[in-house]
Parts: structure tokens; C-alpha cells; sequence
């Protein structure tokens, strides 16, 4: 069993390296998009609190449709 493990993960190598980049180059995207948002939260909430109500609605259904884990 061990072996069929690790022959399965040698076959895959290069594909599981090029996903775990793409996943890395994401994350600090999203890290740096961050930080670039962080000082304006403030500014976004208060928009964000002049939404019409059935746009509040719509983002609270998916809340509930979407699991959180």
C-alpha cells in the first residue's frame, strides 16, 4: 500500500508543485489586497450600512446557503 502511495505521488509530483504555486501566488494576493484594504474598512462599513435593504437581504441568504467551516 505504501508503495502504490508513493508512486502515485511521484507520478503527480510536477502537477501537485504547480497547483501549491498557483495556491501560494494566491494567498499573497489576497495577503496584499489586505493590507491595501485594511486602513479604508472603516469608509467600506459605512457604505456598505447605506446598502438598500434587499441588497443586505441578498447577502445574508447567501450566508446561509454557502456553510461556513
Amino acid at each position: 500500500m505504501k508503495a502504490l502511495v508513493k508512486n502515485e505521488l511521484r507520478l503527480t509530483r510536477k502537477l501537485l508543485l504547480i497547483w501549491m504555486g498557483i495556491v501560494l501566488i494566491l494567498c499573497g494576493f489576497a495577503y496584499f489586497e489586505y493590507l491595501s484594504l485594511k486602513e479604508s474598512l472603516n469608509e467600506l462599513t459605512g457604505l456598505i450600512s447605506n446598502f438598500p435593504k434587499i441588497l443586505k437581504a441578498m447577502g445574508y441568504t447567501e450566508s446561509w446557503i454557502i456553510p461556513k467551516l
